[in-house]
């Protein structure tokens, strides 16, 4: 029977073809492990890149809102750990800002920046805590305000000044909480919030007053704010709380007052030849007939009419006077009446002079220091003084 030969390979043979073998498997390790570390480089370079991008537009952020659409906002919110004093809300962890050295301010404004609220409360609380920095509690001012929370932010700014004992820091919290008040006001006029403004300084005025030196600036904005609504009545009481009612702004802001309450007055007056006689009362006295006299330039009061009534007012001799009159130079008692009323408008501390020009028909004359203080007509068809409003 006949063998097939067997075929084989010389040992030079399987030399030459072991080595080629091997130098493959070692070229493909080789590469593989060069592409990984590649990859890794950059990786890394990438995640550097980015955190330096992410710090470098870090920007310091001014109080506003527009961040947070006003339709979306909940202005008081019952419960919110935004600004909640114990929060126990647990920090989220973020590692690019452990990776960095970057200072409380710069994490607190990346915070706010990503909207990362109960993050910035709390690490502005712990910074609170450990040594009172301003820059936590303006970083908790901004927050609040960021989100629409305005009385939250005035009960920030008040627990700021409650906690600061250095007089010079208090003077700085002061300042601060108007600055935020301020601030707070130019976001709700903007968008017409009137009655949101007027929460915001009742509120103000209840959490603030004790602690500011001067609250006038808070009793004139809500003023300016129940005018608006046209509550003048309000807006009139609370002007009264006032320390400083005889302040440029507060004299201002009570003849604005005076003038949108005033109504168009049409006063009856008595004919009285080519002249006319109005009523006025003094105090508790009976009816006073003063003949209207624009030439007159202060209201006078027969003496004889003076002596009845004299018990029925209230009134401070001041001194005596020449006086110009139609029957030449005279001289009278210069007096201050304490309460004038013409028909329903009311006079206080009103100048008289105390005149011997006796007449059946009138007790003396209707001058321009009454007169001077409106826009007035006289309607000679109706006979009636018409007084449009307060000058």
């Amino acid at each position: 029977m006949q063998k097939t030969p067997q075929s084989h390979f010389s040992f030079k043979q399987g030399l030459v073809i072991g080595g080629f073998a091997g130098g493959l498997l070692g070229a493909l390790f080789a590469y593989l492990l060069f592409a990984n570390i590649q990859t890794s480089q950059n990786s890394n370079s990438h995640l550097s890149t980015s955190l330096f991008t992410h710090q470098a537009s870090t920007k310091e952020t001014d109080f506003t809102a527009e961040n947070s659409p006003s339709e979306n906002r909940i202005r008081t919110p019952e419960k919110s750990n935004t600004l909640n004093k114990n929060s126990n809300s647990k920090v989220s962890k973020r590692p690019p800002l452990k990776n960095i050295e970057a200072s409380d301010k710069q994490i607190l404004q990346q915070y706010l920046d990503s909207r990362s609220y109960d993050d910035l409360n709390n690490m502005a609380r712990q910074i609170i805590n450990q040594s009172n920095e301003k820059i936590a509690w303006q970083y908790l001012v901004k927050s609040a305000i960021q989100q629409g929370f305005y009385l939250n932010a005035i009960d920030v700014v008040a627990e700021n000044i409650s906690l600061t004992i250095e007089d010079h820091q208090r003077t700085e919290a002061r300042i601060f909480a108007l600055e935020t008040l301020q601030a707070i006001d130019q976001l709700e006029r903007s968008q017409g919030n009137t009655l949101q403004l007027i929460e915001l300084y009742e509120h103000s005025l209840d959490i603030l007053s004790p602690q500011l030196s001067d609250a006038d600036s808070l009793l004139i904005a809500l003023s300016r704010c129940y005018l608006a609504i046209g509550d003048k009545a309000s807006a009139k009481h609370t002007l009264n709380n006032l320390q400083a009612d005889t302040s440029p702004t507060a004299v201002s802001l009570r003849k604005e007052i005076e003038q949108a309450a005033f109504t168009l007055k049409r006063i009856p007056l008595k004919k009285f030849g080519k002249h006319y006689i109005a009523t006025v009362y003094i105090g508790n006295s009976m009816p006073i007939n003063l003949l209207l006299d624009t030439g007159a330039s202060i209201s006078t009061l027969n003496k004889n009419t003076f002596n009845t009534i004299e018990n029925d007012m209230t009134f401070t001799s001041i001194q005596t006077i020449q006086v110009n009159t139609a029957g030449g130079i005279q001289s009278g008692e210069l007096i201050s009446a304490e309460q004038v009323k013409l028909t329903d408008i009311n006079f206080d501390n009103l100048q008289f002079v105390v005149l011997d020009m006796p007449s059946e028909h009138f007790d003396g004359l209707l001058g321009m220091n009454i007169l001077e203080r409106f826009e007035f007509t006289i309607d000679q068809i109706n006979h009636e003084l018409v007084l449009s409003k307060p000058l």
